[in-house]
């Protein structure tokens, strides 16, 4: 079975470098970049997208993880579609709540009712259709109908697992890598593509794992520790509501320090990939055999210098393992 890798471009550099490392990805044989879509790093991430467009050929692009609250879900579809005719069959929307994203406003992330909304005009719109509530003395609309790009659902909890495949042309799931809890993600997608007369046979299921890497496993895992705090601060994270399939029955987490020692390692094998480059490729072989994945989105954490230390690992390291 054929394995899909794609990767975040999380490098903050001058406009007129943002297509760089997509081109470098694509070289090393990543299958897809996602661009960091927050508008308090100072880039508009459909910018990046068309930059990383012009300078690549193969890999699908997209943004991780638009929303329908910082951009009216028509704006997304006219950039969706202007990305498209940049790199046709190429585009892919991933779609989520956008709690990171509209932190920066001061405004609560997309509901599930939202998001379900949402996706359904960016859909329409692709698809060549009206909406119907257009005032047409100001001309209609002149979206693309044939071969749009298709519509991912980013989805952590179980109600957004359940629209992801009631409605989604494919999902990113933040779950971890525990069997277990992948597998109850699994069954929240089935459930979602039956109510919604789907065949959950043919949906593709993109798991996104963050990557802290590092030359010492303990320091990567005391690197891993915030972004654990925040899975775990989310009680409706399928994650966090199902620690106890790790073997834990953890205390109220209020800020990383509270996170018990003995219980990183656990939550970090758990939650994605954490150690040496060694490790980390060690731990994707175990994590695509024991959950059959097929398609896997690597997300790094860390500085700007620990980040492209990692990207070059996953080149030289991971990347090889896998292929």
């Amino acid at each position: 079975m054929s394995l899909t890798i794609d990767i975040t471009d999380v490098t903050e550099v001058p406009m007129p470098e943002a297509g760089d490392f997509s081109a470098r990805a694509e070289a090393a044989g990543f299958d897809g970049v996602g661009v960091r879509d927050n508008q308090a790093t100072g880039r508009d991430s459909y910018l990046r997208l068309a930059m990383a467009a012009l300078h690549t050929s193969k890999v699908n692009l997209f943004p991780a993880v638009g929303n329908p609250i910082t951009r009216h879900p028509a704006v997304v579809a006219s950039l969706m579609n202007s990305l498209n005719e940049l790199a046709p069959g190429r585009a892919r929307l991933v779609m989520g709540g956008g709690e990171g994203s509209v932190a920066h406003i001061g405004v609560p992330p997309a509901t599930i009712a939202q998001v379900r909304e949402g996706v359904g005009t960016i859909r329409r719109l692709l698809g060549g259709k009206s909406l119907g509530t257009e005032d047409s003395s100001h001309g209609g609309s002149h979206f693309a109908s044939d071969d749009a790009p298709p519509i991912y659902l980013n989805a952590s909890s179980p109600r957004m697992l359940e629209l992801a495949g009631e409605l989604g042309d494919g999902t990113m799931v933040m779950v971890g890598t525990h069997p277990g809890i992948v597998g109850l993600a699994r069954e929240r997608i089935q459930t979602g593509a039956q109510a919604g007369g789907r065949d959950p046979s043919n949906f593709d299921i993109s798991f996104a794992l963050p990557v802290f890497m590092d030359a010492d496993l303990d320091a990567a895992r005391q690197r891993a520790r915030t972004t654990l705090f925040w899975w775990l601060r989310r009680p409706r994270r399928l994650f966090t509501s199902n620690t106890r399939e790790l073997g834990l029955d953890l205390p109220l987490v209020t800020k990383p320090e509270n996170i018990p020692d003995a219980a990183v390692p656990a939550l970090c094998d758990a939650m994605g990939l954490v150690g040496t480059p060694e490790q980390c490729a060690e731990q994707l072989e175990r994590f695509v055999a024991s959950c059959d994945a097929s398609h896997v989105h690597l997300a790094i954490y860390g500085n700007q210098q620990q980040a492209e230390q990692t990207f070059e690992s996953l080149c030289k390291v991971v990347l090889p393992r896998l292929r």
